[in-house]
C-alpha cells in the first residue's frame, strides 16, 4: 500500500522542493480545494472555484499545472479523457488500486481482471461509503493505471485488463515465439542500473512490471492476449518490420535482444525506455548502456559512453575488465543504434529505390522480404528522429507539412518573388496527410511567401519533404487507398515538387535547366542533421505565425496535441 502510494505521487509530483514565495491567489485556491470534502472535482468546478478568487481562465489552468506538478492533486490536462477530472486525495485514487491488487480472484488470475470484476471491486457494499466509487470515474482510474504503467487493456471477448504486477514468476514457453528467422541480424544491449553517488550496480523494483504495460503495443498478444509472453522477469515483443525483441532482467541488469534485419532502430527505442523510466521515476540512479563482452562465455561488459570516449581520443582499441582482453573500438561500434546522419547515404539508395519497391511493400505488407523490412526499418529511424528534433522548434503548432505554388502550372521558378503556396498539414501518428484522414480540403490552407523566406528554409524544407515521401507508401496499407489513387497520386506529386524545388534552391542557378528531370538526386544530406534542423527553428515560427493568421482558433485541421509518457 506504502510502495502504491509512493507510485502515485511520483506521477502526481514531477517537481521536488517547496514553494517559498506565492501569489496570494495561489494559495488561496490551494486553500480552497484542501477545504473541499469530495476527493474529487469536475474541471469546471475547479474554474468556478478560481473565479471566485477573480482569477481568468488562462491563470487558472496554469495553477492546475502546478498544483499538479507539486502533488497537490492529479490532473491531466493533455489527455481528452482526464482533462475534465482533478483528484484532491492521492490517497483515494491509492485505496481503489490497491483494492485491485489485493484481490484473491485478480491474483490467482495472474493479474487478468475483467471490468465487471473491477465494479464489484470499486462499488462493495460491504465497505465504508468513502471507499466505494462512482462508476462515471471508472473510465478515469484505469486510464491513470495505464499511464502510471500499471495496467492495460487487453484483448480479450470480454472487457478486460492486465495488472502488470500480479504476472506469473515463471517464465512460459517462449522457445516457438523466440526464434530467428533467415536474413535476420542478432544484437543486444544492457542497460546496467547504478548508484549515481557510489557507482555500485542497483536493482530496481516495479521496472519489470512497467515495462510490460508501457511496451504492450509490441506485445505478441496484441490481437488475442493468449499469445503473450511476459512474466515477473522478462517479456518478448514483436515490431513488425523491426522484428523481435526478448527483455529479461538478469540480477538487476536488463538485456535487450532484438532480431531483425535491421535491429538497431528497435534496440534504440527499447533502450531509450528503459533509460528515460529510470532516470524519471528513480531519481539519484543511473542508467549506463553496455555491450557484451564478444569473448564466449566472459560475463564482461563495455560501457558504450566510454567507448565513444576513446574513440574520440584517438584509441584504437578497448579492454575488458573481466577477460581482460582488447578489442578494436571499430569492430564493436557497429552494434550501435545509427544515428540519421551515418545511415543518409543508405537512404538515398533506398529514396531511388522507392518506386521499385513501394507496390512491393503495399501487396506483401504481412511478408515483406529481409531487404523491404530493412527499408522500413530505417524509415521509421529517420522518421522518428525528425518529430524529435522538431519538437522545440514546433512546440505548439504543427511540425509536418507539405506544399506547393496554388498556380503550380503558371510557377516560374526562375522569375518568382512572391508566390501564393498551398500547404497541407499532415497527422504525425498516422503519417498521412489530413486530407487523406478527413476527406475534405478544409486542413489546406493558402498561404503567401517569399523566395527569401523559402531561400533560407530550403534545407529543412528538403529534410521534412524526403522523409515523409519515405513514409508515405508504409502508411498506405493501413488506409483503404491504392499507389492508383488519384489522392495518393496528388500528395505524392506535391511531395516529389517538396524535395525537387527545395534541391534546386539549395543547388543554385546552374540547375535550373534540369529544375523537374526525373532522375535529379532528391534526398539532401546535412553532416550534422540535427544542427540543420535546429537553426532553422525560426523559419518554422515564421511560417506558424502565418498559419496561424489564416486559423485564428488554431484548430489546423482538427490535428490534437497529444502527450506521449515522455512528455
Amino acid at each position: 500500500m506504502e510502495h502504491l502510494k509512493a507510485l502515485i505521487a511520483k506521477n502526481a509530483a514531477k517537481i521536488p522542493g517547496v514553494t517559498r514565495f506565492v501569489a496570494a491567489s495561489y494559495q488561496g485556491v490551494l486553500e480552497t480545494l484542501r477545504k473541499q470534502k469530495e476527493p474529487w472535482i469536475s474541471y469546471e468546478e475547479f474554474l468556478r472555484l478560481c473565479q471566485k478568487q477573480n482569477l481568468d481562465l488562462e491563470k487558472a489552468k496554469y495553477y492546475a499545472g502546478i498544483f499538479n506538478e507539486l502533488g497537490h492533486l492529479i490532473h491531466y490536462n493533455t489527455d481528452s479523457l482526464l482533462k475534465n477530472t482533478l483528484i484532491l486525495k492521492p490517497e483515494w485514487l491509492s485505496k481503489a488500486i490497491s483494492f485491485i491488487l489485493e484481490d484473491k480472484k485478480v491474483k490467482e488470475n495472474n493479474g487478468l481482471v475483467s471490468y465487471e470484476r473491477l465494479s464489484e471491486l470499486w462499488n462493495n457494499p460491504k465497505r465504508k461509503k468513502k471507499e466505494q466509487y462512482p462508476q462515471n470515474l471508472y473510465p478515469v482510474f484505469l486510464k491513470l493505471m495505464e499511464r502510471f504503467d500499471l495496467s492495460y487493456e487487453v484483448e480479450l471477448p470480454e472487457k478486460t485488463y492486465l495488472i502488470a504486477q500480479l504476472v506469473p514468476t515463471i517464465a512460459p514457453n517462449y522457445s516457438n515465439d523466440w526464434v530467428k528467422k533467415l536474413g535476420e541480424l542478432e544484437e543486444t544491449h544492457v542497460v546496467r542500473i547504478l548508484d549515481a553517488e557510489t557507482g555500485r550496480t542497483t536493482k530496481v523494483e516495479g521496472l519489470m512490471y512497467r515495462l510490460i504495460v508501457r511496451l504492450h503495443r509490441f506485445s505478441l498478444g496484441k490481437k488475442d492476449y493468449h499469445r503473450s509472453r511476459h512474466w515477473k522477469n522478462g517479456l518478448l515483443l514483436g515490431g513488425k518490420h523491426n522484428g523481435h525483441a526478448f527483455m529479461e532482467n538478469i540480477d538487476g541488469d536488463i538485456y535487450v535482444t532484438v532480431r531483425a534485419p535491421y535491429p538497431s532502430n528497435f534496440l534504440g527505442y527499447l533502450c531509450g525506455e528503459v533509460k528515460f523510466l529510470v532516470q524519471y521515476f528513480w531519481k539519484g540512479l543511473d542508467p549506463r548502456l553496455h555491450l557484451i563482452c564478444p569473448t564466449n562465455n566472459c560475463k564482461g561488459l563495455l560501457e558504450r559512453d566510454e567507448i565513444v570516449s576513446s574513440k574520440k581520443e584517438g584509441n584504437l582499441k578497448i579492454r575488458c575488465s573481466v577477460c581482460r582482453k582488447f578489442y578494436q573500438i571499430d569492430s564493436l561500434m557497429s552494434p550501435f543504434p545509427s544515428k540519421p546522419e551515418d545511415i543518409s547515404k543508405e537512404l538515398e539508395v533506398i529514396d531511388q529505390k522507392l518506386e521499385e519497391s513501394k507496390e512491393k511493400i503495399i501487396q506483401s505488407i504481412e511478408s515483406h522480404s529481409v531487404e523491404v523490412q530493412t527499408f522500413m526499418s530505417k524509415v521509421d529511424e529517420q522518421y522518428n528522429f525528425l518529430i524529435t528534433t522538431l519538437t522545440e522548434p514546433a512546440k505548439d503548432s504543427p511540425r509536418l507539412f507539405s506544399f506547393e505554388p496554388v498556380n503550380r502550372s503558371k510557377f516560374n521558378p526562375k522569375t518568382w518573388t512572391k508566390e501564393t503556396f498551398r500547404l497541407t498539414l499532415w497527422c504525425e501518428h498516422s503519417r498521412l496527410p489530413l486530407p487523406l484522414i478527413n476527406g475534405d480540403t478544409s486542413d489546406v490552407y493558402e498561404i503567401e511567401l517569399t523566395l527569401k523566406w523559402f531561400q533560407r528554409a530550403a534545407p529543412i524544407l528538403k529534410i521534412i519533404s524526403n522523409t515523409l515521401k519515405l513514409a508515405l507508401p508504409l502508411a498506405i496499407p493501413d488506409t483503404k487507398l491504392t499507389t492508383d489513387d488519384s489522392q495518393y497520386n496528388a500528395i505524392a506529386e506535391q511531395l516529389e515538387f517538396g524535395t525537387k524545388f527545395a534541391n534546386f534552391l539549395l543547388q543554385g542557378s546552374e540547375k535550373m535547366g534540369e529544375y523537374f528531370l526525373p532522375g535529379e538526386e532528391t534526398y539532401f544530406h546535412p553532416t550534422n542533421t540535427r544542427n540543420i534542423l535546429n537553426a532553422q527553428g525560426s523559419q518554422l515560427r515564421e511560417l506558424h505565425a502565418l498559419l496561424s493568421k489564416k486559423d485564428p482558433a488554431r484548430n489546423f485541421g482538427g490535428l490534437e496535441q497529444v502527450q506521449n509518457k515522455r512528455g
